[in-house]
């Protein structure tokens, strides 16, 4: 079993950076999200409040080298009737989770695959944490 995954981390887990992050950390952890990203917007910027979900499925977790995450941007919803189904995964140009009574929207645009290696180190010195 990966490490990955006996430290909590599975499809579906949200991960951010960690707020006692130096900042020379943050600067190369962010370095190495911007290299990994593989969507539309690729160049965006990354702040360390942003949270990302986990989209590798936990036996790819258990054995790759990359961990496919995509950044969450906060969305209000009004009416959680019209927006179920893309709780649900029926849409999937869409996906909205719900985290800590919040609604987020998944940046298909900011897929990012980062190196099993690096979050294992960085999960280890609690330089990113699995909210």
């Amino acid at each position: 079993m990966s490490i990955l995954i006996k430290l909590g981390l599975k499809q579906g887990s949200v991960i951010g950076f960690s707020g006692n992050l130096t900042r020379e950390s943050f600067s190369s952890l962010a370095d190495q999200f911007k290299k990994g990203r593989y969507g539309l917007f690729t160049g965006r910027g990354i702040n360390q409040d942003q949270l990302y979900v986990v989209l590798t499925q936990d036996c790819t977790i258990s054995t790759g080298k990359h961990i496919e995450v995509a950044q969450l941007k906060q969305k209000n919803i009004k009416e959680l009737t019209k927006s179920k189904h893309l709780f649900l995964g029926k849409d999937y140009n869409k996906l909205y989770i719900q985290f800590n009574d919040l609604y987020y929207e998944v940046e298909e645009c900011l897929l990012t695959k980062v190196n099993s290696e690096l979050l294992t180190n960085s999960i280890q010195n609690n330089n990113i944490e699995i909210k």
